[in-house]
């Protein structure tokens, strides 16, 4: 028993860390812990909590009744989208990790989507039952893909709320497209102030991996696609605080708008 004593996550890090950088409380306590490493914060899940926030049953009607609203933090992408149904150049989108299509149900109530318009969600085998439902609901403007590999090419690709989230690097999976977006809209991703690291999330009954990425390492993966920054906005209401022994620290969420 003792010989697993110092996998406690507080207990690796008081041996392996400056004790200075080690979070151990957030508000509310929903984030803790500052790893440097994807599989560092594996390590420091509790058994059988080792799951990710777009794959993870109890998280999914949580996402879907915040995705069926508008907050502030969507009318920045509303703009960006609506600028391309006036330029007659909106005729799919790839939504990444969709929420069963609530971004498409919320933001038709503020834009003139074109009657055509085909939305894509990359979306995991197990939610294909719900998915499909709305897809015929909504006659077939929804359409599910596994991967994004299985995605048609798009006009303008969306990733909400799920960035912090994602089991691949980003650029990767940018690059696994068939070909790339005009434009890019990421939002509610979590900013650290210095260096990126992974922190642990608590929803519900579930631990979730959670990704703070730095601005530069933003920029990098934007620059190496191709894109140019058209927009970047602060989300102060989905921001939090992460402690440590050294103090606390404002893990901030912006959101940013890509252009070829």
């Amino acid at each position: 028993m003792l010989q697993h004593a110092w996998k406690l996550p507080l207990l690796d890090r008081l041996m392996h860390s400056d004790p200075a950088e080690i979070a151990y409380s957030a508000s509310e306590d929903l984030h803790w812990g500052y790893f440097d490493s994807r599989e560092e914060a594996e390590t420091a899940l509790r058994p059988g909590k080792n799951v990710i926030a777009h794959e993870n049953d109890n998280t999914d009607s949580i996402n879907i009744d915040s995705g069926l609203s508008a907050h502030s933090f969507d009318y920045p992408a509303m703009f960006f989208l609506q600028k391309l149904v006036k330029k007659g150049k909106l005729r799919t989108i790839t939504d990444l990790v969709g929420r069963s299509g609530s971004k498409y149900i919320c933001y038709r109530k503020y834009i003139d989507f074109p009657s055509d318009l085909i939305w894509q969600i990359v979306a995991r085998p197990a939610l294909r039952l719900d998915r499909e439902q709305l897809s015929l609901t909504n006659g077939g403007t929804l359409r599910f893909h596994e991967s994004v590999e299985d995605t048609k090419p798009c006009n303008a690709l969306i990733c909400s709320g799920t960035l912090p989230y994602l089991d691949i690097p980003f650029e990767q999976l940018l690059r696994n497209l068939p070909a790339m977006p005009a434009v890019i809209i990421i939002n509610e991703v979590s900013v650290a102030e210095k260096a990126g690291f992974y922190m642990l999330e608590t929803l519900g009954s579930s631990q979730i991996l959670h990704k703070a990425m730095a601005l530069p390492e933003i920029e990098q993966i934007r620059k190496n696609l191709g894109y140019r920054l058209v927009s970047r906005w602060d989300i102060p209401e989905r921001s939090f605080v992460l402690g440590s022994l050294n103090g606390s620290a404002t893990v901030k969420m912006i959101g940013e708008a890509w252009s070829l």
